[in-house]
């Protein structure tokens, strides 16, 4: 699967890379850089290092910081909140910030939020995402 991948840009000429990204013995991105990186890496992590991919795209990289947190009311009895299974009175709240690095750290965009009861959260996302479109 990667070894198949590796080197299979032979049909792009000059001086490039390739960004590879894999999970789960599954090829999820094969991406090229039409600049070649400083140094040829590869990394095994938990947590994927896009820059190389990212900067190629910029100063202009578009984003989408987005923050959904379950919210319950305090127990009558005053018990910690301990996140177990949806209850009737458990709440999503969605907050959403697009922007452009790195002009956004200068002049951010307005953040929008949403609310909805978890139980209609499935139904819910497609207004999140909508916005987001």
């Amino acid at each position: 699967m990667l070894a198949d991948a590796v080197g299979a840009d032979g049909d792009v000429a000059g001086r490039h890379g390739q960004a590879l990204f894999a999970a789960a013995g599954e090829l999820l991105l094969a991406q090229v850089l039409p600049r070649s990186p400083a140094r040829d890496t590869g990394r095994y992590s938990r947590i994927p290092d896009a820059m190389p991919l990212a900067v190629q795209h910029a100063p202009d990289i578009a984003y989408l910081a987005v923050v959904i947190c379950r919210e319950r009311l305090p127990e009558a009895d005053g018990d910690e909140y301990v996140p177990t299974e949806v209850q009737q009175d458990d709440s999503i709240a969605a907050y959403l910030q697009p922007g452009h690095w790195p002009t956004s750290a200068v002049a951010p965009e307005p953040l929008a939020s949403y609310g909805h009861p978890a139980d209609e959260w499935q139904h819910a996302a497609g207004q999140v995402t909508n916005a987001v479109e």
